[in-house]
């Protein structure tokens, strides 16, 4: 039996309809995906720069250097991420590592961490202590050790950032303030990616109210955050999961008491 003419019609309607359908959704899809290729040749290209600036540290200051450094920038996400950014806008130049005894006089002489050249430099010897991770002598069974090195990497990475101000273009006690503000600025960024390098450490869980006290207890830097908690005027908030909000408040709590405080070992 013949089909209709109405019939024939429709299926060579459809039948056409599926031949330009298909092939323009394929069309779509491809579209789609090129239009998303640039932002991931972009970020792979920015992985590329980080992997290779972790190589040339490697090879110019050994394996265990390198595997500290990695491991530490592997542990938060958003030091990684900013160290990525940095170095693909060549704010950001790798690293040196020495021992303290190589280092020039200057910064080299005050610091066992610090930045130069757009490249932060570290000590073998200040390595060496970031490892240590317990400062406070009670230990509760679930406690998160601090990475101390994260903590260095992000500080140091803030300053590349975020260059502390020219002291000829302020009066000395508008200076002064601006540097502390900064620097204030440089203590609550490594914190926070210090945190999220607990939380990875934790299977990815926030760490609860008791671990936030032991990492904070524990971490080499915990100087500047118990300065800002003192802090009559304004003193230093902790939101419900840890973190420290970079806020003008936060930022203040820390700056004000750092004018009196005693230098840390990094910049």
């Amino acid at each position: 039996m013949s089909a209709s003419p109405e019939r024939s019609g429709s299926r060579g309607f459809f039948m056409m309809y599926r031949a330009v359908k298909f092939p323009f959704a394929s069309l779509l899809l491809a579209l789609a995906l090129l239009a998303g290729a640039p932002a991931v040749v972009h970020a792979a290209g920015q992985a590329v720069r980080l992997s290779a600036a972790l190589q040339d540290l490697k090879d110019k200051s050994g394996a265990e250097a390198h595997a500290q450094v990695a491991a530490a920038v592997e542990a938060s996400a958003q030091l990684r991420d900013r160290m990525e950014d940095l170095l693909s806008r060549d704010r950001f130049k790798g690293f040196v590592v020495l021992p303290k005894a190589q280092l020039p006089s200057g910064k080299g002489g005050r610091f066992g961490g610090y930045v130069e050249d757009s490249k932060i430099v570290l000590t073998l010897e200040l390595l060496t202590q970031l490892r240590k991770s317990r400062y406070f002598d009670v230990v509760e069974s679930d406690d998160v050790p601090p990475n101390n090195t994260t903590f260095a990497l992000a500080h140091l990475l803030h300053h590349i950032e975020h260059p502390k101000p020219a002291p000829l273009s302020m009066p000395i006690q508008s200076y002064l303030l601006a540097s502390m503000q900064q620097e204030a600025s440089a203590f609550i960024v490594g914190w926070n990616a210090m945190l999220e390098a607990a939380e990875t450490s934790n299977s990815g869980r926030p760490l609860n109210t008791r671990q936030q006290a032991q990492l904070l207890l524990n971490t080499r830097y915990a100087f500047a955050f118990h300065l800002g908690m003192e802090n009559k005027a304004k003193a230093l908030e902790f939101d419900g999961h840890g973190a420290i909000e970079l806020n003008e408040a936060n930022i203040t709590a820390i700056a004000t008491p750092l004018l009196k405080a005693r230098m840390a070992d990094i910049e």
